[in-house]
């Protein structure tokens, strides 16, 4: 049997182009053979810039940004 050698790569892209990502990276890389690999898509919910110092949204500031994108409401004292 013919492994493939392991490569991992990430990417951080919009909601819109991960369809279109997704397709390009199984274009490029599909051999056919085990170890073909797999793809994981995740919500990215936070993240620290480690680079030059630049002003970072706040969680709880970003969290109500993403429901508000989703359509999820709170109820005032419920969950944000």
């Amino acid at each position: 049997m013919d492994f493939v050698p392991k490569t991992r790569i990430e990417v951080a892209v919009k909601n819109e182009l991960v369809d279109q990502v997704m397709e390009a990276i199984v274009g490029a890389s599909k051999t056919g053979k085990v170890g073909d690999g797999k793809i994981f898509v995740t919500d990215i919910l936070e993240f620290c810039a480690s680079g030059p110092a630049r002003p970072i949204t706040p969680p709880s500031d970003r969290r109500s940004r993403n429901q508000q994108k989703r359509g999820v409401t709170t109820r005032p004292g419920g969950p944000a």
